[in-house]
């Protein structure tokens, strides 16, 4: 497992490739969202550090020390080749949040996590940092996103998931699965 700064540096060398800006307060929310979407994907976390209930979402705490002092500034960063020292696991991930949610603004991503049960859960108002979210929660809350998610870019990160897994030949769809509810019904259930 890697650190969250390997991570952030990955993250913000796609990132230049794919054309995303980087503010200190959206990479704290799409590593926020690589994180959580890899652990419902994959079980495992990709870096180590825990997210705290901040006032404006979920911060690791390390990171925002590193970056703090670029305030709302884009953060300058040299691209690299941190992102292929990733897994292939997650380096789709990142691919995949930053194709999805890349193009949004820090404060639109901030009202997404305030939305969202794994920060609204554990936030105390009027506190320095925050209380701690627990993987566990975020697995619980991405588990959920995943399950509402049917697009063509998920459907590939999960067909290869199934197929590191060695499950791609036991992945079968039921012949009761008629409709999209009942697609719903036994995606939750598998």
């Amino acid at each position: 497992m890697i650190s969250v700064m390997e991570f952030a540096n990955a993250l913000m060398d796609r990132a230049i490739e794919k054309s995303v800006t980087m503010s200190h307060l959206k990479l704290q929310k799409l590593a926020y969202y690589c994180q959580g979407l890899h652990l419902a994907v994959h079980d495992t976390p990709i870096f180590a550090e825990d997210f705290e209930a901040w006032r404006h979402g979920p911060v690791v705490d390390s990171l925002y020390h590193e970056y703090k002092c670029y305030g709302d500034s884009l953060i300058p960063h040299e691209p690299g080749e941190a992102f292929f020292d990733l897994t292939p696991e997650n380096q789709e991930m990142v691919d995949f949040v930053l194709d999805s949610l890349g193009k949004l603004g820090s404060w639109e991503l901030v009202h997404r996590t305030h939305n969202e049960a794994p920060w609204k859960d554990v936030y105390v108002p009027m506190t320095y940092g925050g209380a701690s979210i627990t993987k566990d929660s975020m697995k619980d809350y991405f588990d959920t996103v995943l399950v509402s998610r049917q697009d063509a870019q998920f459907a590939s990160v999960m067909d290869n998931y199934l197929k590191l897994t060695g499950r791609s030949n036991k992945v079968r769809l039921p012949n009761e699965v008629k409709t999209e509810d009942d697609f719903l019904n036994w995606v939750k259930n598998f």
